[in-house]
């Protein structure tokens, strides 16, 4: 028997379900579409005035922390002193002397001590620091993680011995310093073969008054590491130097008589005549170039100047001596043709490149730039007078040895205050 069916009214029509069990009324039917509503509840009473909060409660100040525990002052470090000896043990070990240790030092460690600390692993060779032993080539401590030993011996023929045909398809006899040591090496056996049956000495004079300039020049570039000259503005520094200085100098020393018998006469009637002379082409340049250029360079076209000068005159007096020689059979002239020719030069290029610096400070001065190039040649001149006085004697050696370390003195001058300014253009000129 099943139960009755009761149709119930939803949205989308009637819907039936099982009716209610046997013995039960029947519920009463209800439409989706109409719902009864609760009853309003009735609206909660508002006070009349706002309740007064309490006051807020006081709280009770925090409390002081402790202040910091006062620690002991550390104790004084004991000196270092040796190791303390190992205890002897129960098995019959006996203890070892301690090791004297030496007290800490911040000087540095000698050398050969150094040596004798990291010896040779392999042969016990006192290597250092080195990465490779120089005795037999083992790699020490020091050599980079992996290294091996290099050969100590290589198979050599006749061919390594004497490898003529690599050294010409190479190139180095014609080009760097090679061809400069034979450059300077062979031309006075060049002179000496070319002179050897003149008995005039005055060309053999000549020969080798030039070689020494050109080996001074090579040895003063050396030394004060000149920005690039090109070789035709070098060219054209010589030509005025021995034409137009030389020529002003000879001038300036027959008006006004020129002699050395006083300090005075030298100072004023040769030093003045002869540094201006070979200043001419410097103050050319100052006129130029100004401050393009930096001051090292222009000690060392001042260099140049003078050892042009020195070579003249040193021709010149050469050609005096000689006919001294003939005339009066006297060696000794022999003897001062020959330090002239190594003297004369370098003297002359030192105290003019000691003026070449005052005119190179000039050109970098923010003021007095006058001053400078006239203190440079007074100073030359006073030297210059000075040497000439004494010429002969050994006061001179003591005014030579004053002129060469100023020069050398001026080239690290010259770097330093260099370094203060901004680089010249890279230019040639």
């Amino acid at each position: 028997m099943t139960e009755p069916e009761y149709g119930f009214t939803g949205p989308t029509g009637p819907a039936y379900g099982p009716g209610p069990a046997a013995g039960q009324p029947a519920p009463p039917k209800q439409d989706s579409y109409f719902v009864t509503a609760p009853p309003p509840q009735p609206a909660p009473s508002i006070p009349a005035q706002p309740q007064a909060y309490p006051p807020p409660q006081s709280y009770a100040p925090p409390q002081a922390y402790p202040p910091p525990q006062t620690y002991p002052a550390p104790q004084a470090h004991p000196a270092l002193q040796g190791y303390p000896a190992p205890q002897s043990y129960a098995g019959g070990y006996a203890a070892s002397p301690p090791v004297a240790l030496p007290p800490p030092t911040s000087a540095p460690m000698d050398p050969r001590q150094l040596a004798h600390m990291f010896g040779c692993t392999r042969c016990g060779y006192p290597a250092g620091d080195q990465a490779f032993c120089p005795q037999c080539g083992w790699p020490t401590r020091f050599a980079p993680p992996g290294a091996e030993p290099g050969p100590r011996s290589v198979d050599l023929t006749w061919r390594n011995v004497l490898p003529i045909g690599d050294w010409m398809r190479s190139g180095i006899f014609w080009k760097g310093r090679i061809a400069l040591f034979l450059a300077c090496a062979l031309t006075p056996f060049l002179l000496l073969q070319a002179t050897e049956n003149d008995t005039d000495v005055r060309y053999a004079a000549w020969g080798f008054t030039i070689y020494f300039a050109i080996i001074w020049l090579i040895a003063i570039r050396a030394l004060i590491r000149p920005e690039k000259v090109a070789v035709s503005r070098l060219l054209i520094i010589i030509a005025m130097t021995a034409v137009i200085g030389v020529s002003v100098a000879i001038t300036l020393e027959r008006h006004i008589n020129a002699d050395a018998t006083t300090l005075a006469h030298s100072i004023f009637t040769i030093g003045i005549p002869e540094e201006l002379a070979k200043a001419l082409p410097l103050l050319l340049i100052l006129l130029l170039m100004r401050n393009q250029i930096a001051p090292r360079t222009y000690l060392y076209l001042g260099a140049v100047s003078g050892l042009t000068f020195g070579a003249v005159e040193s021709m010149a007096y050469s050609a005096l001596y000689s006919t001294n020689i003939e005339r009066t059979g006297d060696t000794r002239f022999v003897t001062g043709i020959i330090w002239r020719l190594l003297t004369d030069s370098l003297f002359h290029a030192a105290l003019a490149g000691i003026v070449g610096v005052f005119i190179g400070l000039a050109t970098v001065a923010r003021r007095n730039q006058v001053v400078f190039v006239l203190g440079g040649l007074g100073l030359a001149a006073v030297l210059h007078g000075a040497y000439d006085r004494t010429a002969g004697h050994w006061p001179s050696v003591f005014v030579a040895a004053i002129v060469a370390f100023l020069f050398a003195g001026y080239t690290k001058t010259t770097d330093d205050i260099g370094g203060r300014l901004s680089p010249p253009p890279d230019m040639r000129w």
